[in-house]
């Protein structure tokens, strides 16, 4: 819903009022991350995970050593399911992507 709101209020604003401060995020990203992350048709789009290969198992790749000393640690139930690097990858990019959205949406308030 306010996702709707959002694109309709944009239609009424003048051009001038678009302008932002640099700090401030923009609309389309804006629009972006809230589509992302309040619509089931965005969040399933932006799913990184669904195309990544979660079986493969690489016996030297240890994702609690690999997220050590960063801000990763905070999510052990998901490390314990990462069985490679490539999943490991795409798990981080995941996370980051959803994070800078949630921030996006927090400042654009």
């Amino acid at each position: 819903m306010r996702v709707c709101l959002i694109a309709f209020f944009s239609l009424l604003l003048p051009s001038s009022a678009l302008a932002q401060a640099a700090q401030q995020p923009s609309l389309s990203e804006i629009w972006q991350a809230a589509w992302r992350l309040e619509t089931i048709v965005g969040s399933w789009r932006a799913d990184e995970m669904r195309d990544a290969d979660l079986d493969a198992l690489d016996p030297a790749f240890d994702a609690w050593q690999a997220s050590e000393g960063t801000e990763y640690q905070r999510y052990p139930e998901q490390l314990g399911r990462l069985l490679s690097r490539q999943a490991y990858d795409v798990w981080t990019s995941q996370i980051d992507r959803e994070l800078r959205d949630r921030r996006t949406l927090e400042v654009a308030r």
